[in-house]
């Protein structure tokens, strides 16, 4: 029967990998453990040494479904045993149950859901053995994803306080502690062939864990009507039975609910938050297995609850409906016909994926086999040019947002252990808030994402070749004597512009030191940090934005030059003024601590190190913006009536209440397109972050086709309560000959516009 539900459960055969910042992840881990798993001895990231188990490539997929099909049999074998009854009832129950939970798993859940049913048959009937096949799995988990560890490890720490409080037994719990230790460092001798780095590992896990919803948190709008009920009902159940089984599963489960809780309602996309659904949903039916009383009563409530966390799936980051996996049997299928057919396909279609990161023969033969590293993220490079790769601690760029992790890769790219080469992709698929072409994750400036790491490249490494796709480094057999020099402590509010000292033909960063209140203390630990944005005003009174990592803004804020992208597609901005604001201020200290950070070396050296051998010019056509305090002829539907003074400030803002339109700018562009032309739109509003508006461009071809591009207003929202940057724009063609220009309130409350500007540029990008 476990066998059957196995071959029915197939995982999906999906041998493709592509180019991006995850994508090429699939590659990576795939060709650690199939070519050089000893060179990632020293990788410090939220997936482990086997983390090619969650998503197998050719090479490793038939020992992945082997290791999935075991693991599946054990646990048809474990529930069957928890049922504790051969009726044919409970045969039918297993088989259901087993195969809804492999039905909603991926490889990470399979795990967690063996260790739960293991050490729950443990508490049932006090036979060592499933106790000791979840500390063994416990020790795998380990080295597959740090999230997988994180659970395990709570499932297991309370199985093992429990088991003490009970029995008082040290001897046993010694026993128990040195079979999970001994496990881990037996697996990680079998990978690595030594114990060094062990320790390192497990610090990295720490800090990847520790400050994860301050760097990489999404922030929807949740209807916690619906979330409330839900924490209570899932939080509660099992104690509210008032049985030593309830009291079991309660004790056992609440460290890891609340675990998953963070894990997934810190990043809330869908792919997080689905993670976290599917976990409750698996323990809640082992706790009906479990402790079988009760279970009529117990059923239509937990269904509730459910109901009421998917009804807010719809909130989350990207939402998708949930879907079951019925294909197993069709995946087995196609695995005994024809493997080998879709391998060959795969990798035709994997070369075809990542043809765009080929480098220049030239360039190639210049690298031949000496060792090479990728930055930012895209490590189809090296396999797109069979390159040798020397990876740094922290691999991509956007994981390392503590001080520790990036103090490792720093150390790294300065040591005699550093890569001969390294390569910066410019192929980024990230959509940048501002337009330009320098962006890490969830709109952070690219520069600010290893503040210390990116000192030491400067210092250690030269440009040796660049076009459009690649800044190509090479280490300096001497490295550049850079020093830095920082100003006295100041301070600065919330919201007020900090003015940046005029320190020309410098490099310029400013360290900030943020504190959150005891309140956001206790918000940080059981939800998530707040959301942290800096302003960056230039020199022609243009305003960027991007968010800011609390950890890493205390080692430097990258200031000037400031660049909006590498190679020449425009010159550097000059940063006149900064602005420092978060989601809540009430969460923090009131005010924040800085200091000034000039290094000793010239904008010339910077400019080359980021590919800036001549650059283009933007040339602005149009520059218009909406006067509040006079006639606006330009604006169609101006409504003076419409304007509004604020008392606060005493500025003045044009109001739209709800299903109001604002005055909208037209443009007839038509005989500007010979050249490459983009439309910007920045304006300063205040509106409720809960609510619904839309910043519209419409553009008109030709041949009088229209189209609509419109960005949510509220998604920009970061303080309700003070004025926010909303950006928007579009790059046009040669068939575009109109462009209007318009702000729609599609929400239940006001909009407040205090400015508006649009520009028609020239643009190279």
């Amino acid at each position: 029967m476990a066998l059957f539900i196995a071959i029915f459960s197939f995982p999906e055969i999906d041998l493709d990998y592509n180019i991006g910042i995850d994508p090429p992840l699939k590659w990576l881990y795939n060709h650690l453990f199939s070519e050089r798993l000893t060179i990632g001895r020293e990788i410090i990231f939220p997936h482990g040494p086997l983390a090619f188990f969650m998503y197998p490539l050719a090479d490793n997929f038939i020992l992945s479904a082997l290791i999935t099909i075991f693991l599946q049999t054990v646990f048809v074998f474990h529930l069957f045993s928890l049922l504790g009854k051969e009726k044919w009832q409970y045969w039918i129950l297993t088989a259901v149950s087993s195969w809804l939970i492999f039905s909603l798993s991926n490889f990470n859940q399979l795990i967690l859901s063996n260790i739960s049913v293991a050490f729950l048959l443990f508490l049932s009937n006090k036979k060592p053995a499933p106790k000791y096949f979840g500390l063994v799995l416990t020790a795998f988990a380990f080295y597959i994803k740090a999230y997988v560890a994180i659970i395990a490890g709570t499932l297991t720490f309370s199985l093992l306080a429990l088991n003490f409080f009970w029995n008082k037994n040290y001897k046993q719990t010694f026993i128990d502690v040195t079979v999970l230790l001994g496990s881990m460092l037996l697996l990680w001798m079998l990978i690595y062939k030594q114990l060094g780095g062990f320790i390192n590992y497990c610090i990295g896990m720490i800090h990847l864990a520790g400050d994860n919803s301050a760097a990489a948190a999404y922030y929807p709008n949740n209807n916690w009507w619906l979330i409330t009920p839900f924490l209570i009902i899932i939080g509660s159940i099992a104690f509210l039975q008032k049985t030593r089984k309830g009291n079991f599963f309660g004790f056992l489960f609440s460290l890891s609910f609340f675990a998953t809780w963070k894990y997934g309602m810190a990043r809330e996309d869908y792919y997080h938050a689905r993670t976290f659904l599917y976990f409750i949903v698996v323990s809640m039916i082992l706790f009906l297995i479990y402790n079988h009383k009760k279970r009529i009563i117990n059923t239509p409530i937990i269904l509730g609850a459910l109901v009421l966390f998917t009804a807010n799936m719809r909130n989350v980051e990207n939402p998708q409906p949930l879907v079951i996996n019925y294909s197993g049997i069709e995946n087995f299928i196609r695995f005994v016909s024809s493997f080998q057919q879709i391998r060959e396909a795969s990798d035709k279609q994997n070369t075809i994926n990542i043809a765009s990161n080929r480098l220049p023969e030239t360039v190639r033969n210049q690298i031949g086999n000496a060792s090479v590293d990728i930055y930012p993220w895209d490590y189809t490079i090296i396999a797109a040019n069979q390159l040798n790769w020397k990876p740094r601690p922290v691999i991509q760029s956007y994981a390392a947002y503590t001080s520790w992790l990036d103090k490792k890769n720093a150390v790294h790219f300065s040591s005699a252990n550093a890569p001969e080469y390294f390569i910066f992709g410019l192929n980024n698929i990230t959509p940048d808030l501002n337009g330009g072409k320098l962006v890490s994750i969830d709109n952070r400036y690219l520069l600010n994402d290893e503040p210390q790491t990116l000192i030491e490249l400067i210092k250690n490494y030269s440009r040796v070749y660049s076009n459009e796709n690649f800044l190509v480094y090479r280490k300096r057999v001497q490295a550049l004597d850079v020093n830095s020099l920082l100003t006295e402590t100041l301070s600065t509010k919330w919201n007020e512009w900090i003015t940046v000292p005029n320190y020309t033909n410098q490099l310029t960063r400013l360290k900030l030191h943020i504190g959150r209140s005891f309140s956001g203390n206790v918000k940080s630990f059981l939800y998530k940090d707040e959301l942290y944005y800096m302003y960056f005003k230039t020199k022609d009174g243009s305003i960027l934005k991007y968010r800011i990592v609390p950890q890493n803004a205390a080692d430097g804020i990258w200031i000037s030059p400031f660049y909006t992208s590498a190679g020449n597609y425009s010159p550097s901005e000059t940063i006149t003024e900064a602005l420092l604001t978060c989601s809540d201020k009430k969460m923090v200290e009131s005010s924040v601590n800085y200091e000034w950070e000039h290094f000793d070396i010239d904008t010339k050296t910077i400019n080359n190190f980021f590919g800036k051998d001549s650059t283009n010019i933007p040339e602005i056509y149009v520059n218009e913006s909406i006067l509040l305090e006079s006639d606006n002829p330009n604006w169609n539907g101006f409504d003076p009536q419409k304007v509004i003074t604020d008392r606060t400030n005493n500025q003045k803002f044009y109001q739209l209440k709800p299903t109001d339109f604002s005055p909208s700018f037209k443009l007839d562009i038509d005989s500007l397109l010979k050249t490459p032309k983009r439309i910007t739109v920045d304006c300063w509003i205040k509106t409720d972050p809960n609510d619904h508006s839309t910043l519209v461009i419409e553009t008109e071809s030709i041949t009088g086709e229209k189209n609509w591009q419109g960005i949510e207003i509220n998604r920009q929202i970061i303080d309700q309560d003070e004025l926010n940057l909303v950006f928007s724009y579009i790059d046009l063609n040669s068939q575009i000959k109109k462009v209007t220009i318009y702000i729609c309130n599609n929400g239940n409350k006001p909009v407040s516009i205090y400015s508006m500007n649009i520009k028609l540029l020239k643009t190279e990008f």
